[in-house]
């Protein structure tokens, strides 16, 4: 019922796919399993490409991916995972592909984030907008137990509408909604941001109903 366990791995070009929680990925991986039943998994992981469509859960639900690997014999994580590019979430909030570091602890079954990943291109949905997300956009992981990182995200897309001249007469144009996200994934505030003027052109109470009803007169 108990082994010791002193083994090294290494893997190239390893392809994973994890059907229940919709992920997978080609890696390579210079890992160490150390010590007693439940043994300790370290070391370094790199992610050559990686694909995750599992939707973003409740709080209380947790990560499918990760609620799966609980259980009186968990073993301890603790990896450095280095993605240059070419990792990717596809689902209904977002197609964006991402670069970064993340230090990924479980120890005793909980779990520790630290790292931050980078946008570098993609789109963002809410209210049938879509939503162009800014190169240089961030999702930050400050040592958390659940991964609920703090966002640092600009993003902008066009938003149907007239100008009114002072005859009355009216003509149809198209304005950018430039926005920033911060808060955290689980409870996101969405403001104003500045557009090419060097000030909002609109209001951060003005945000919500331009998304939903596409449409500003000036």
């Amino acid at each position: 019922d108990s082994f010791d366990y002193n083994i090294k791995l290494k893997l190239s070009d390893f392809y994973a796919n994890y059907e229940l929680g919709d992920a997978s990925g080609l890696v390579d991986a210079d890992l160490k399993v150390i010590g007693k039943t439940p043994p300790t998994v370290s070391g370094d992981v790199t992610l050559k490409s990686a694909l995750y469509r599992e939707e973003f859960s409740k709080e209380s639900d947790g990560w499918v991916i990760l609620t799966s690997l609980q259980g009186d014999k968990t073993w301890d994580l603790n990896l450095n995972i280095n993605a240059v590019s070419n990792l990717w979430i596809k689902n209904s909030e977002i197609d964006a592909e991402l670069s970064g570091q993340l230090n990924f602890i479980r120890e005793k079954g909980n779990y520790r984030y630290i790292g931050s990943m980078e946008i570098l291109r993609g789109k963002g949905y809410l209210a049938d907008k879509i939503f162009k997300i800014e190169s240089g956009s961030t999702i930050n992981y400050e040592d958390i137990e659940y991964p609920n990182p703090r966002l640092d995200i600009y993003a902008s897309t066009k938003i149907r509408g007239a100008d009114v001249s002072q005859t009355g007469s009216s003509q149809s144009t198209n304005y950018e909604l430039r926005v920033y996200i911060s808060g955290t994934l689980d409870e996101p505030i969405i403001s104003a941001a500045e557009s090419g003027t060097g000030s909002p052109q609109f209001t951060t109470e003005e945000i919500v109903p331009l998304i939903f009803t596409d449409y500003y007169q000036q």
